[in-house]
């Protein structure tokens, strides 16, 4: 907000209102007055538009982010499978290369028998049909030879016919992978750009609040913002309760895990700011991109942006009680989605108009936060 514009405005008011009271007629002076303070609202007017304007840039600036980073995500798991096929085709190709070399050398080793023994020698059997029970061994030892033979060639030719195969399969998985490759780096490419404009827009985004009683305000709405999201889950539950586990989230005290690794930069109840407000949850702060996990059972019932929050899903488990993922990089589940405890549901990011990469984390008990810490077993890792 351009509070200088205010307090300028405010100061030539004061003066012309001192210098000009007896020279000026008080109707005059009226008109004047109410010339500067209509300036005035209009410039707060404007620096309020501006500031909703570069709100709504940042959410569609983040979900947009978001979006790119889970097809970047989908885009690696694809390349690793095809990666793994393609390794586990040039293996199948070894195996049968070598096998080919094995059915080449028997066949070699039988058309150098037949040679040996010469074509004529089945001929001159019969014709001289010297001793009936020889001749017919040797018929037996001839068939089986040729089948032998015939064998051996129907395995090369299978064998030449898979290898050829197997070559088509390699062909077709490395253009995959290339086209994956490709893809990827449009996808870096897409990711950078757009995190610079997401950059930009968070740095415009916090030259507007510079003020302590707009940086106030703006906490004040985020709060009430989230309060009116934490209401109508509550109304939700009412109408459409979660089945709890077995075991009831109020029975998990110091024994649910943490949702990521990470430093705890910010505890429950830590003043916001310079404000009067303090913290609901904790932030732990951890590297972009790092895995997040669901802590309890339960389900998915909000997934998307908010203002202050980014990128946040919220779960509920049951009995009134609630944990909620904020400041998020991507979401990976969806509305209405059953989870258990353990599944991937986001990744670490700092969206919401956040400097630093880190995980926001809340508890809450009919809509009631409460400290993480006493809830988490152990230390934050």
């Amino acid at each position: 907000m351009r509070q200088h514009s205010l307090y300028i405005a405010l100061g030539l008011i004061m003066t012309l209102t001192t210098v000009n009271a007896e020279s000026v007629a008080p109707q005059k002076t009226l008109n004047i007055l109410n010339q500067q303070i209509s300036a005035i609202q209009q410039t707060m007017s404007h620096d309020q538009n501006r500031l909703i304007q570069l709100e709504n840039e940042l959410k569609q600036s983040e979900i947009l982010l978001g979006s790119i980073h889970q097809e970047l995500d989908t885009t690696n798991d694809q390349l690793l499978q095809q990666s793994k096929s393609l390794q586990l085709l040039k293996n199948q190709k070894m195996l049968f290369q070598q096998s080919l070399q094995q059915q080449q050398a028997l066949l070699a080793k039988q058309v150098l028998n037949n040679y040996i023994l010469g074509q004529e020698d089945y001929l001159k059997m019969i014709l001289n049909q010297e001793n009936p029970a020889v001749m017919g061994r040797n018929l037996i030892y001839y068939r089986y030879f040729n089948q032998a033979r015939s064998k051996l060639i129907k395995n090369f030719s299978h064998m030449v016919s898979q290898l050829k195969q197997n070559q088509n399969h390699i062909t077709q998985q490395t253009s995959q992978l290339k086209l994956l490759a490709a893809q990827k780096q449009q996808k870096i490419s897409a990711l950078d750009e757009r995190s610079k404009r997401r950059d930009e827009i968070r740095q415009s985004l916090q030259q507007e609040i510079i003020s302590n009683s707009q940086q106030l305000s703006t906490l004040t709405q985020n709060k009430q913002a989230l309060m009116r999201v934490i209401e109508q889950l509550r109304l939700q539950e009412t109408s459409h309760p979660v089945t709890p586990p077995p075991l009831s989230f109020s029975t998990q005290h110091r024994q649910i895990p943490w949702p990521t690794k990470g430093t705890l930069a910010e505890k429950y109840g830590t003043p916001i700011g310079n404000s009067h407000l303090t913290s609901s949850g904790v932030l732990i702060l951890a590297p972009e991109g790092q895995s997040v996990y669901t802590v309890y059972p339960g389900r998915v019932v909000f997934s998307g942006w908010l203002k202050g929050y980014g990128l946040l899903l919220i779960v509920d488990h049951g009995s009134g009680y609630m944990s909620l993922y904020g400041h998020n990089q991507s979401l990976f589940r969806r509305v209405g989605e059953h989870i258990n405890a353990g599944d991937l549901i986001a990744k670490v990011g700092n969206s919401g108009g956040f400097n630093e990469s880190g995980l926001y984390f809340e508890i809450r008990h009919n809509g009631e936060p409460l400290d993480p810490e006493s809830w988490c077993a152990n230390k934050l890792a």
